[in-house]
């Protein structure tokens, strides 16, 4: 009986209703997402909430200290196109009162806001036609609210902190509803639930799975009774379409306990339960078998033999309902045991084959326990401990594909300490857990190097050195296999880096010495130097933005020999508007372009002259205003 997993489906669409709640944040940012931007026409600052950032705005509003303040119109611009749209209520800068947003992407957003979130009634849509109305607080829907989805999911009831919470109705496109009580996005409480396909409970949920009494009905069976943890457990009434029937103690879904069952073709079982099996004292029919007396995981007891209508058969000693001492089984399927029994199952030494397979050695329980070898098809092979039926122990495994074992098992999965060399001639020494590399190792790699530290789960992860044979190295932190957190990273070529980084890359703060001595600190992002840094070079000194390992934006360059240069880069050029000194005092102040002056400026030569002066590829053109008085130039 498996009536939960109707409930799993259930589930998976109302996860979705959360995620689509938590999609209604694409703009509702915080401050702390975004830049400021001016308004070149009125010097009016707005803060950017665009994500990517836009690079341009207009405001059309009332302006305070410098801040967009008042009701207005607020357009992005994003390499001159248009980008996003809010008309509505500003102060100081930030979205504040009843507002229209209309993002790039087409969503809007029409209610109320505070401090830059949505907050208060408003309603949410996108171009696929997702719909959110209702309540918000500080971003998240919140109150009473209603979702529809594109595809036509529906929620209607409240929401709290972004989910589902108190009284709620949610219908599923196919038709499946579920209307009762919830809590923290899950169902919690008195609810009703059925499918499109006619399944239904009615009853009682904790944290989102039946839990209490209840009544479940699908195409297979119906279920009365006590649910607990999701399953139908206590006392119950089995019916199934068919004609068969439970009534008595169930566990996990399962008759256990006392019970008595019926089928449709007169079989019937009166007794004792256990997991679903006869097991105690009971009486069983059905056609040409028949046994009355004491049961044991569903076998009768008595010496003797027995045969089955299918031809297998059982021939030895037997006690409480089980074989038990020596004896003999062959079932028509192949499989055939001989040698010691007890309780019903194998027990002490014997023999068990089926097809390519065969085992020799100690039983316990039905179970290879003990000393054993196993042999299988196309010559895989194990030599060692057993444990309830599960490799356990010490042992030595050969694998189909050639490759070797020679460890510890647990659970029938290499655990603890133990060595593998594979088909390939990859070799790992070191600890093991459920079959996967986890704790302290030596991963040998025959074409891509050798890794020494920590590993879980079957990945690299903690501390460790990961070195791939061609002088590359890393030395740190791993999280799943890829370099993450503080660690330190060595190229053939002789660059070295230490700091931070970020799914394999360095990101964050760091430094890097390359092998020319030159030397970076700063920021870097996804492997590449961007942000604020400063460059030390045997010919000077470079301090400023980045992008892409280059500099970019405002920077100021040093030279050994005097030379100064204050402005902007582009992608490692000077560009822009900049101021150039040089070592004697001349001085040229104006417009650069590839890394040349060139257009008109401001220049002073070294006595002292000055003027309006023009430059076309770096060379001087002419004077077009000059005065002999350097010091008017200064003010």
């Amino acid at each position: 009986m498996t009536p939960q997993l109707s409930i799993f489906r259930l589930m998976s669409r109302l996860s979705r209703v959360a995620a689509a709640a938590l999609a209604v944040l694409g703009a509702g940012l915080t401050p702390a997402h975004g830049d400021w931007l001016k308004d070149p026409n009125n010097q009016c600052s707005v803060w950017d909430w665009g994500q990517p950032a836009h690079d341009g705005v207009t405001w059309l509003g009332p302006c305070e200290d410098g801040k967009a303040s008042g009701p207005g119109v607020l357009q992005f611009y994003r390499k001159k196109l248009q980008g996003d749209r809010y008309e509505g209520a500003i102060e100081v800068g930030l979205r504040n009162g009843n507002g229209t947003l209309v993002a790039t992407d087409g969503t809007r957003y029409d209610g109320q806001w505070l401090k830059g979130r949505r907050h208060g009634p408003g309603t949410w849509r996108n171009l696929d036609g997702d719909i959110y109305d209702g309540g918000w607080v500080d971003g998240l829907p919140e109150g009473r609210g209603t979702w529809v989805g594109a595809a036509g999911d529906r929620y209607e009831g409240n929401w709290k902190a972004g989910k589902n919470h108190g009284q709620g109705v949610f219908t599923s496109t196919r038709g499946d509803i579920y209307d009762g009580q919830w809590k923290a996005g899950v169902q919690h409480g008195k609810g009703k639930w059925k499918s499109a396909d006619g399944h239904a409970y009615e009853g009682d949920f904790v944290d989102g799975v039946w839990q209490g009494r209840g009544v479940y009905i699908d195409r297979t069976r119906t279920y009365a009774g006590q649910f607990l943890a999701g399953k139908p457990t206590g006392k119950g009434l089995i019916e199934w379409p068919g004609g068969d029937h439970y009534e008595g103690d169930v566990v996990d879904g399962t008759p256990h306990g006392k019970g008595v069952w019926k089928n449709r073709d007169g079989h019937t079982y009166e007794g004792d339960f256990v997991e679903g099996q006869w097991h105690g004292r009971g009486l069983y029919k059905e056609g040409e078998r028949t046994y009355k007396g004491a049961f044991r995981t569903g076998r009768q007891s008595g010496a003797g033999e027995i045969v089955w209508a299918n031809g297998d058969k059982y021939t030895g000693e037997l006690m409480d309902g089980k074989p038990h001492g020596q004896g003999r089984f062959i079932q028509v399927s192949g499989e055939r045991y001989e040698g010691e029994w007890r309780g019903g199952l194998k027990n002490g030494e014997g023999v068990w084959s089926k097809g390519a397979e065969t085992y020799r050695g100690a039983w316990q329980a039905g179970k290879r326990h003990g000393k054993g070898v196993w042999e299988g098809p196309k010559n895989e092979h194990y030599e060692g401990d057993w444990w309830a039926g599960r490799r356990q122990g010490l042992g030595v495994w050969t694998l189909v594909d050639g490759g070797r074992y020679d460890g510890g098992f647990a659970d029938d999965k290499r655990n603890g300490d133990g060595v593998q060399t594979f088909a390939n001639g990859d070799k790992y020494e070191g600890q093991w857990r459920d079959g996967r590399f986890h704790g302290v190792g030596v991963l040998e790699l025959a074409a891509s190097g050798r890794y020494v530290g920590d590993f879980f789960a079957g990945v690299m992860h903690g501390r460790g050195l990961r070195a791939d044979g061609r002088g590359n190295s890393y030395e740190g932190a791993f999280v799943n296999g890829i370099p993450q957190g503080k660690g330190v990273s060595r190229t053939a070529t002789g660059d070295v880096y230490v700091g931070a980084f970020k799914d394999g890359e360095a990101q964050g703060q760091g430094k890097l010495t390359y092998a020319s001595g030159d030397k970076y600190e700063g920021e870097f992002v996804a492997g590449r130097i961007e942000g604020q840094g400063v460059l030390l070079r045997s010919d000077g000194r470079y301090q400023g933005e980045w992008r892409a390992d280059q500099q970019h934006g405002r920077g100021i360059w040093v030279g050994n020999d005097g030379t100064v240069y204050d402005g902007t880069y582009l992608q490692g050029i000077r560009h822009g508007v900049g101021v150039l000194t040089f070592p004697d005092g001349s001085r040229y102040e104006g417009m650069f372009a590839n890394g040349k002056r060139h257009g008109t400026g401001t220049c002073r030569d070294g006595e002292g002259k000055w003027g309006i002066c023009e430059f076309e590829d770096n060379r001087f053109k002419r004077w077009l205003s000059q005065r002999p008085d350097a010091s008017a130039a200064a003010k």
